[in-house]
Protein backbone atom coordinates (compact mmCIF):
# COMPACT_ATOMS: atom_id res chain seq x y z
CA UNK A 1 0.00 0.00 0.00
CA UNK A 2 2.71 2.47 0.92
CA UNK A 3 4.31 1.99 -2.71
CA UNK A 4 1.39 2.69 -3.73
CA UNK A 5 1.28 6.22 -2.44
CA UNK A 6 4.63 6.77 -3.35
CA UNK A 7 4.02 5.96 -6.59
CA UNK A 8 0.93 8.49 -6.75
CA UNK A 9 2.62 11.43 -5.19
CA UNK A 10 5.65 10.78 -7.42
CA UNK A 11 2.93 11.00 -10.78
CA UNK A 12 1.65 13.88 -9.35
CA UNK A 13 4.64 15.75 -8.74
CA UNK A 14 5.69 15.52 -12.14
CA UNK A 15 2.32 16.42 -13.77
CA UNK A 16 2.16 19.59 -11.45
CA UNK A 17 5.81 20.15 -13.06
CA UNK A 18 4.42 19.44 -16.53
CA UNK A 19 1.76 22.31 -15.94
CA UNK A 20 3.64 24.45 -14.47
CA UNK A 21 6.38 24.74 -17.15
CA UNK A 22 7.16 28.45 -18.26
CA UNK A 23 5.00 29.62 -15.25
CA UNK A 24 6.61 32.39 -13.11
CA UNK A 25 4.26 32.43 -10.08
CA UNK A 26 6.93 33.26 -7.66
CA UNK A 27 6.70 37.30 -9.12
CA UNK A 28 3.35 37.75 -7.57
CA UNK A 29 2.15 38.56 -4.46
CA UNK A 30 -1.35 37.11 -4.27
CA UNK A 31 -2.82 38.95 -1.75
CA UNK A 32 -5.12 41.44 -3.54
CA UNK A 33 -9.00 41.45 -3.36
CA UNK A 34 -10.12 38.84 -6.29
CA UNK A 35 -14.33 38.52 -7.53
CA UNK A 36 -16.37 35.23 -6.92
CA UNK A 37 -16.51 33.60 -10.53
CA UNK A 38 -19.42 31.40 -11.41
CA UNK A 39 -19.26 28.85 -15.02
CA UNK A 40 -22.46 29.59 -15.86
CA UNK A 41 -24.18 27.02 -18.76
CA UNK A 42 -27.62 27.41 -17.75
CA UNK A 43 -28.06 29.96 -20.69
CA UNK A 44 -31.08 29.58 -22.42
CA UNK A 45 -32.65 32.64 -22.58
CA UNK A 46 -29.06 34.32 -23.24
CA UNK A 47 -28.58 31.61 -26.32
CA UNK A 48 -32.12 32.49 -27.69
CA UNK A 49 -31.95 36.11 -27.06
CA UNK A 50 -29.15 36.49 -29.62
CA UNK A 51 -30.42 34.36 -32.33
CA UNK A 52 -34.65 35.05 -31.51
CA UNK A 53 -35.04 33.79 -35.19
CA UNK A 54 -33.14 30.95 -35.22
CA UNK A 55 -34.79 29.19 -32.75
CA UNK A 56 -38.33 30.15 -33.84
CA UNK A 57 -37.52 26.61 -35.54
CA UNK A 58 -34.77 25.14 -33.85
CA UNK A 59 -34.76 23.70 -30.26
CA UNK A 60 -33.16 25.89 -27.52
CA UNK A 61 -32.99 22.89 -24.82
CA UNK A 62 -31.13 20.68 -27.66
CA UNK A 63 -28.77 23.58 -28.13
CA UNK A 64 -27.83 24.12 -24.20
CA UNK A 65 -27.84 20.14 -23.35
CA UNK A 66 -24.97 20.51 -26.09
CA UNK A 67 -23.51 22.99 -24.29
CA UNK A 68 -23.50 21.13 -21.09
CA UNK A 69 -22.02 17.90 -22.60
CA UNK A 70 -18.60 20.07 -23.84
CA UNK A 71 -18.14 22.39 -21.46
CA UNK A 72 -16.05 20.29 -19.38
CA UNK A 73 -12.73 21.15 -20.83
CA UNK A 74 -13.18 25.20 -19.98
CA UNK A 75 -14.90 24.02 -16.33
CA UNK A 76 -12.08 22.05 -15.20
CA UNK A 77 -9.64 24.63 -16.61
CA UNK A 78 -11.33 27.46 -14.46
CA UNK A 79 -11.57 25.20 -11.82
CA UNK A 80 -7.82 24.35 -11.63
CA UNK A 81 -6.10 28.29 -12.51
CA UNK A 82 -9.34 30.87 -12.23
CA UNK A 83 -8.32 31.88 -8.69
CA UNK A 84 -4.64 32.53 -10.31
CA UNK A 85 -5.99 34.09 -13.57
CA UNK A 86 -7.79 36.73 -11.27
CA UNK A 87 -4.79 36.96 -9.67
CA UNK A 88 -2.50 37.57 -12.14
CA UNK A 89 -4.58 39.56 -14.12
CA UNK A 90 -4.80 42.07 -11.32
CA UNK A 91 -1.30 41.82 -10.86
CA UNK A 92 0.36 42.71 -14.53
CA UNK A 93 -2.41 45.12 -15.61
CA UNK A 94 -2.11 47.46 -12.02
CA UNK A 95 -5.91 47.32 -11.87
CA UNK A 96 -7.40 46.28 -9.38
CA UNK A 97 -11.00 44.16 -9.29
CA UNK A 98 -14.23 46.41 -8.17
CA UNK A 99 -17.03 44.36 -8.71
CA UNK A 100 -17.15 41.71 -6.12
CA UNK A 101 -19.23 38.61 -8.47
CA UNK A 102 -19.43 37.75 -11.93
CA UNK A 103 -20.82 34.60 -14.23
CA UNK A 104 -19.23 33.24 -17.26
CA UNK A 105 -22.08 32.48 -19.66
CA UNK A 106 -21.32 29.49 -21.74
CA UNK A 107 -23.27 29.12 -25.14
CA UNK A 108 -23.09 27.31 -28.23
CA UNK A 109 -23.40 30.15 -30.81
CA UNK A 110 -22.47 34.01 -30.94
CA UNK A 111 -21.79 36.74 -32.87
CA UNK A 112 -18.28 37.21 -32.28
CA UNK A 113 -15.57 34.84 -30.33
CA UNK A 114 -16.57 36.36 -27.49
CA UNK A 115 -17.75 39.50 -24.72
CA UNK A 116 -16.19 40.54 -22.00
CA UNK A 117 -19.65 42.36 -20.32
CA UNK A 118 -21.64 40.29 -19.77
CA UNK A 119 -18.37 37.46 -20.35
CA UNK A 120 -20.20 35.45 -22.84
CA UNK A 121 -17.55 32.58 -24.18
CA UNK A 122 -19.06 30.53 -27.45
CA UNK A 123 -17.76 27.29 -27.40
CA UNK A 124 -19.39 26.00 -30.83
CA UNK A 125 -19.76 28.40 -33.29
CA UNK A 126 -19.35 31.80 -34.14
CA UNK A 127 -22.46 33.44 -36.49
CA UNK A 128 -22.54 36.84 -37.35
CA UNK A 129 -25.47 36.41 -39.60
CA UNK A 130 -23.41 35.73 -42.76
CA UNK A 131 -21.31 33.11 -41.95
CA UNK A 132 -20.72 30.14 -39.36
CA UNK A 133 -16.97 29.34 -38.33
CA UNK A 134 -15.59 27.21 -35.05
CA UNK A 135 -15.37 29.15 -32.28
CA UNK A 136 -11.62 28.43 -30.49
CA UNK A 137 -10.87 25.37 -28.90
CA UNK A 138 -8.11 23.40 -26.59
CA UNK A 139 -5.49 26.41 -25.65
CA UNK A 140 -7.27 28.48 -28.00
CA UNK A 141 -10.43 28.58 -26.17
CA UNK A 142 -8.65 28.96 -23.18
CA UNK A 143 -6.42 32.08 -24.20
CA UNK A 144 -9.84 33.54 -25.32
CA UNK A 145 -11.04 33.64 -21.80
CA UNK A 146 -8.06 35.32 -20.86
CA UNK A 147 -8.27 37.67 -23.24
CA UNK A 148 -12.10 38.64 -22.55
CA UNK A 149 -11.28 38.63 -18.62
CA UNK A 150 -8.14 40.98 -19.80
CA UNK A 151 -11.15 43.38 -21.59
CA UNK A 152 -12.95 43.47 -18.21
CA UNK A 153 -10.11 43.81 -15.72
CA UNK A 154 -9.61 46.98 -18.08
CA UNK A 155 -12.79 48.14 -17.33
CA UNK A 156 -12.83 48.59 -14.01
CA UNK A 157 -10.92 51.30 -14.53
CA UNK A 158 -14.59 53.04 -15.32
CA UNK A 159 -15.67 51.83 -11.67
CA UNK A 160 -13.52 53.44 -9.64
CA UNK A 161 -13.99 55.01 -6.14
CA UNK A 162 -16.48 57.56 -5.55
CA UNK A 163 -18.31 56.45 -8.86
CA UNK A 164 -15.71 58.46 -10.76
CA UNK A 165 -13.64 56.56 -13.41
CA UNK A 166 -10.31 56.48 -12.84
CA UNK A 167 -8.01 59.68 -14.83
CA UNK A 168 -6.75 56.71 -16.78
CA UNK A 169 -9.53 55.46 -18.40
CA UNK A 170 -9.26 58.82 -20.76
CA UNK A 171 -6.13 57.54 -22.39
CA UNK A 172 -6.30 57.21 -25.88
CA UNK A 173 -4.92 53.52 -25.86
CA UNK A 174 -7.52 52.50 -24.22
CA UNK A 175 -10.82 53.96 -26.47
CA UNK A 176 -12.56 50.86 -27.82
CA UNK A 177 -11.75 49.55 -31.13
CA UNK A 178 -9.51 46.64 -32.38
CA UNK A 179 -6.17 49.28 -32.48
CA UNK A 180 -6.49 50.42 -29.25
CA UNK A 181 -8.36 48.82 -26.27
CA UNK A 182 -8.32 45.65 -27.81
CA UNK A 183 -4.57 45.60 -27.91
CA UNK A 184 -4.27 46.53 -24.72
CA UNK A 185 -6.62 43.36 -23.86
CA UNK A 186 -4.10 41.21 -26.04
CA UNK A 187 -0.68 42.54 -24.61
CA UNK A 188 -2.44 41.50 -21.25
CA UNK A 189 -3.70 38.37 -22.04
CA UNK A 190 -0.16 37.35 -23.65
CA UNK A 191 1.42 37.90 -20.73
CA UNK A 192 -1.03 36.42 -18.49
CA UNK A 193 -1.00 33.21 -20.44
CA UNK A 194 2.51 33.13 -20.21
CA UNK A 195 1.90 32.07 -17.32
CA UNK A 196 -0.78 29.94 -17.11
CA UNK A 197 -0.53 28.07 -20.43
CA UNK A 198 2.96 28.41 -21.28
CA UNK A 199 5.48 29.95 -23.81
CA UNK A 200 3.98 27.41 -26.70
CA UNK A 201 0.20 27.11 -26.27
CA UNK A 202 0.29 30.81 -25.55
CA UNK A 203 2.03 31.62 -29.39
CA UNK A 204 0.52 28.87 -31.19
CA UNK A 205 -2.35 30.58 -29.62
CA UNK A 206 -1.73 34.15 -31.19
CA UNK A 207 -0.37 32.65 -34.09
CA UNK A 208 -3.34 30.28 -35.42
CA UNK A 209 -5.57 31.61 -38.60
CA UNK A 210 -8.49 32.37 -35.96
CA UNK A 211 -6.41 34.60 -34.55
CA UNK A 212 -4.78 36.47 -37.90
CA UNK A 213 -8.85 36.26 -39.51
CA UNK A 214 -10.44 37.88 -36.15
CA UNK A 215 -8.22 40.56 -34.52
CA UNK A 216 -7.45 43.66 -36.79
CA UNK A 217 -4.91 44.75 -35.00
CA UNK A 218 -2.31 41.94 -34.74
CA UNK A 219 -0.20 43.58 -36.88
CA UNK A 220 0.23 46.60 -34.67
CA UNK A 221 0.51 44.04 -31.98
CA UNK A 222 3.28 42.46 -33.26
CA UNK A 223 5.17 45.01 -34.56
CA UNK A 224 4.99 47.91 -31.44
CA UNK A 225 3.81 46.13 -28.35
CA UNK A 226 4.74 42.38 -28.10
CA UNK A 227 8.26 42.27 -27.47
CA UNK A 228 8.67 45.78 -26.15
CA UNK A 229 6.01 45.99 -23.52
CA UNK A 230 6.66 44.10 -21.31
CA UNK A 231 4.46 43.51 -18.21
CA UNK A 232 5.61 42.24 -14.64
CA UNK A 233 4.39 43.56 -11.27
CA UNK A 234 6.80 46.18 -11.10
CA UNK A 235 5.90 47.75 -15.06
CA UNK A 236 2.44 46.95 -14.89
CA UNK A 237 0.07 47.68 -18.10
CA UNK A 238 -0.97 51.18 -16.16
CA UNK A 239 2.42 52.06 -15.84
CA UNK A 240 3.24 51.59 -19.24
CA UNK A 241 0.02 53.44 -20.47
CA UNK A 242 0.30 56.64 -18.10
CA UNK A 243 3.96 57.09 -19.02
CA UNK A 244 2.63 57.20 -22.64
CA UNK A 245 1.90 60.76 -24.21
CA UNK A 246 -1.35 61.65 -25.55
CA UNK A 247 0.32 62.60 -28.49
CA UNK A 248 3.16 60.33 -28.89
CA UNK A 249 3.99 58.55 -32.48
CA UNK A 250 2.60 55.53 -30.81
CA UNK A 251 -1.01 56.93 -29.84
CA UNK A 252 -0.60 58.27 -33.49
CA UNK A 253 0.17 54.95 -35.31
CA UNK A 254 -2.72 53.21 -33.37
CA UNK A 255 -5.44 55.93 -34.69
CA UNK A 256 -8.44 54.09 -35.36
CA UNK A 257 -9.38 53.77 -39.08
CA UNK A 258 -12.65 54.22 -41.00
CA UNK A 259 -12.05 52.35 -44.36
CA UNK A 260 -13.43 54.59 -47.51
CA UNK A 261 -12.63 57.60 -45.70
CA UNK A 262 -10.09 57.89 -48.79
CA UNK A 263 -11.10 57.34 -52.37
CA UNK A 264 -8.15 57.40 -55.03
CA UNK A 265 -10.28 59.19 -57.31
CA UNK A 266 -10.81 62.45 -55.20
CA UNK A 267 -9.67 65.22 -56.17
CA UNK A 268 -7.46 67.14 -53.67
CA UNK A 269 -6.33 70.83 -53.18
CA UNK A 270 -3.57 71.37 -55.53
CA UNK A 271 -0.14 71.02 -53.82
CA UNK A 272 3.08 72.48 -55.39
CA UNK A 273 4.93 68.90 -56.32
CA UNK A 274 1.89 66.59 -55.44
CA UNK A 275 -0.39 64.92 -58.18
CA UNK A 276 -4.16 66.59 -57.43
CA UNK A 277 -5.45 62.93 -57.15
CA UNK A 278 -4.49 59.86 -55.05
CA UNK A 279 -5.01 58.88 -51.04
CA UNK A 280 -1.67 59.04 -50.28
CA UNK A 281 -0.61 62.19 -51.12
CA UNK A 282 3.59 62.54 -51.00
CA UNK A 283 6.20 62.87 -53.73
CA UNK A 284 9.67 61.22 -52.99
CA UNK A 285 13.02 61.76 -54.77
CA UNK A 286 15.82 59.72 -54.93
CA UNK A 287 19.13 60.74 -53.25
CA UNK A 288 22.72 60.39 -53.88
CA UNK A 289 22.97 56.86 -51.71
CA UNK A 290 19.65 55.91 -53.98
CA UNK A 291 17.29 55.94 -50.95
CA UNK A 292 14.01 57.08 -51.70
CA UNK A 293 13.44 60.24 -49.89
CA UNK A 294 10.17 62.07 -49.27
CA UNK A 295 9.99 65.21 -50.84
CA UNK A 296 6.35 67.21 -50.38
CA UNK A 297 3.82 65.88 -48.13
CA UNK A 298 0.39 66.94 -48.28
CA UNK A 299 -1.15 67.53 -44.78
CA UNK A 300 -4.81 66.61 -45.55
CA UNK A 301 -3.84 63.23 -47.18
CA UNK A 302 -3.12 59.74 -45.71
CA UNK A 303 0.75 59.88 -45.78
CA UNK A 304 0.74 63.17 -43.33
CA UNK A 305 -2.06 62.21 -41.26
CA UNK A 306 -0.80 58.87 -40.44
CA UNK A 307 2.92 60.77 -39.84
CA UNK A 308 4.89 60.15 -42.49
CA UNK A 309 7.08 63.40 -42.78
CA UNK A 310 8.93 65.24 -45.35
CA UNK A 311 12.84 64.08 -45.16
CA UNK A 312 12.11 60.66 -44.35
CA UNK A 313 13.63 57.91 -46.15
CA UNK A 314 11.48 55.15 -46.99
CA UNK A 315 13.70 51.86 -46.26
CA UNK A 316 10.72 49.06 -46.35
CA UNK A 317 6.93 48.48 -47.15
CA UNK A 318 5.41 45.13 -45.33
CA UNK A 319 9.18 44.07 -45.08
CA UNK A 320 9.83 44.28 -49.02
CA UNK A 321 12.62 46.98 -50.44
CA UNK A 322 10.62 49.66 -53.18
CA UNK A 323 13.40 50.39 -55.73
CA UNK A 324 11.52 53.09 -56.93
CA UNK A 325 8.35 55.56 -56.30
CA UNK A 326 5.89 53.16 -58.65
CA UNK A 327 6.49 49.99 -56.65
CA UNK A 328 6.41 51.79 -53.18
CA UNK A 329 2.81 53.10 -53.86
CA UNK A 330 1.77 49.62 -55.18
CA UNK A 331 3.20 47.90 -51.95
CA UNK A 332 1.18 50.68 -49.54
CA UNK A 333 -2.32 50.17 -51.58
CA UNK A 334 -1.92 46.77 -51.42
CA UNK A 335 -2.01 46.80 -48.03
CA UNK A 336 -4.65 49.78 -47.45
CA UNK A 337 -6.55 46.66 -48.58
CA UNK A 338 -5.97 44.66 -45.73
CA UNK A 339 -4.66 46.07 -42.33
CA UNK A 340 -2.47 48.69 -43.25
CA UNK A 341 0.86 49.12 -44.68
CA UNK A 342 3.89 49.14 -42.44
CA UNK A 343 6.52 51.57 -43.57
CA UNK A 344 9.88 51.39 -42.30
CA UNK A 345 11.76 54.37 -42.36
CA UNK A 346 15.11 56.57 -41.15
CA UNK A 347 13.81 59.53 -39.62
CA UNK A 348 16.80 61.68 -38.29
CA UNK A 349 19.17 58.80 -37.97
CA UNK A 350 16.38 56.71 -35.99
CA UNK A 351 14.99 53.69 -37.36
CA UNK A 352 11.26 53.38 -36.64
CA UNK A 353 8.18 52.27 -38.40
CA UNK A 354 4.85 53.85 -39.15
CA UNK A 355 1.53 52.41 -40.33
CA UNK A 356 -0.42 53.87 -43.31
CA UNK A 357 -4.20 53.16 -42.88
CA UNK A 358 -7.42 54.63 -43.73
CA UNK A 359 -8.43 56.97 -40.74
CA UNK A 360 -11.28 58.95 -39.79
CA UNK A 361 -10.92 62.42 -40.76
CA UNK A 362 -13.33 64.14 -38.80
CA UNK A 363 -12.14 62.12 -35.54
CA UNK A 364 -8.97 62.93 -36.35
CA UNK A 365 -9.55 66.91 -36.38
CA UNK A 366 -11.70 66.40 -32.99
CA UNK A 367 -9.10 65.14 -31.05
CA UNK A 368 -6.44 67.53 -32.85
CA UNK A 369 -8.43 70.25 -31.11
CA UNK A 370 -8.03 68.74 -27.73
CA UNK A 371 -3.97 68.19 -28.60
CA UNK A 372 -4.33 64.31 -28.45
CA UNK A 373 -2.41 63.97 -31.50
CA UNK A 374 0.64 66.96 -32.43
CA UNK A 375 -0.13 69.20 -35.02
CA UNK A 376 3.03 69.38 -37.14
Amino acid sequence: MLKKIIIIVCFCAIAVTSMAQNAFYSIFDFNQFIPEVTINDNTSEIQKSLYPTIYNNRSITGDINWVKENDSSIYNFWVSEGDTILHILSELSGIRWREPSFDIYLVRQFQSFGSSNPLIIPIGSINDGTANIAAPEGAKQKFNLIYQLSHRIISQLQKAENNAPHPLSFHPLLRSGAYRLDIMALLLANSVSMNILGLDSTRSSINSAFWNNNFPGLQIFRTHFETTWILTPDNTLADRISSEAYNSNLVLLTRPPSPGQFQTDVEQPNIEGLPLRGSLGFSTYVNGRNQLVVKDVDPNRLAALNGLKSGDVIRRINGRLARNHKLMVEYILEGLSLAGSVIEISREGNTMEIIIRPIDVQQYQEEQQLHIYPTN
